[in-house]
């Protein structure tokens, strides 16, 4: 089964759901209907949470069983809270600016999508990552 669209193909405007079908008996219920609020993750950020889940929220093995860093493990529970309008309440005006992602690292990830070694969607989620 494809995966619900959230924006729409021409403008990019949020969809809304309007219809509910059965696949069994074919009944169609239509209205206005509240969106599921994980419908919206991407599916790498679904199996992030899956396996979040399944290690009962230890980052450390999380990072274990996907071969990279504690702070890595960190920045994708950010981006899936951020997605689930779950993140930490803005910081205020006294508190320290966050740091600028290395222009490096953006530039590899760039570089990496211009050689047809990542796919668009790998590239966007990365450097949202950064």
């Amino acid at each position: 089964m494809n995966r619900r669209l959230s924006a729409c193909p021409v403008c990019a405007e949020p969809l809304h759901i309007t219809e509910l079908a059965c696949a069994d008996c074919g009944t169609r219920l239509q209205g206005a209907f509240d969106k599921c609020r994980f419908c919206d993750l991407s599916s790498d950020q679904v199996q992030f949470l899956a396996m979040f889940l399944h290690n009962r929220g230890n980052l450390s093995s999380v990072g274990a069983d996907l071969g990279v860093s504690y702070p890595t493990v960190a920045k994708r529970l950010d981006a899936v809270l951020a997605a689930l309008e779950l993140g930490p309440e803005p910081e205020s005006a006294s508190a320290p600016a966050r740091p600028a992602p290395d222009e490096a690292d953006r530039r590899k990830i760039l570089e990496a999508l211009d050689r047809g070694e990542m796919s668009a969607d790998d590239a966007t989620r990365k450097l949202r990552e950064l």
